[in-house]
């Protein structure tokens, strides 16, 4: 049976370039960044190790490097990029991201997108054997 466990990392700001204007590329803005990681916590809830779970300030940190290190026109697009790199690198089985982007409308005060993505949504070579994050 799959493991419905989640860790949730909720209001992760990151500053970045993205926007399809010419405009928006010329300073960083700001999104907010909401993840639910599907995991077994079993193990972890029964050593009480953090290396049998996700270190939430080694995973953020890495997050936020992942969604800077390159440009993006759509938040679409960083956010598929974000969920297959979270799937290939830490062997999660499911992502569910929401991205949002203050006030990028004058009549809004946040616009995003939400997207879930699983393992069988990319092909990958091998399946991921574990889920714990280092």
């Amino acid at each position: 049976m799959t493991s419905k466990d989640i860790i949730f990392i909720n209001n992760l700001v990151i500053n970045t370039v993205i926007g399809v204007y010419p405009h928006e590329h010329q300073a960083k803005q700001e999104l907010i960044l909401d993840f639910e990681l599907q995991i077994d916590a079993k193990k972890a809830a029964l050593s009480d190790d953090l290396s049998d779970t996700i270190d939430y300030d080694f995973f953020t940190e890495w997050l936020t490097e992942q969604a800077t290190q390159k440009k993006f026109n759509l938040i679409e697009t960083l956010a598929e990029f974000l969920c297959k790199t979270i799937i290939e690198t830490f062997h999660i089985p499911k992502v569910k991201l929401k991205i949002t982007k203050p006030y990028a409308i004058t009549a809004t005060r946040n616009l995003g997108v939400i997207i879930e993505r699983g393992f069988q949504d990319y092909n990958f070579i091998e399946r991921p054997a574990s889920t714990a994050i280092i």
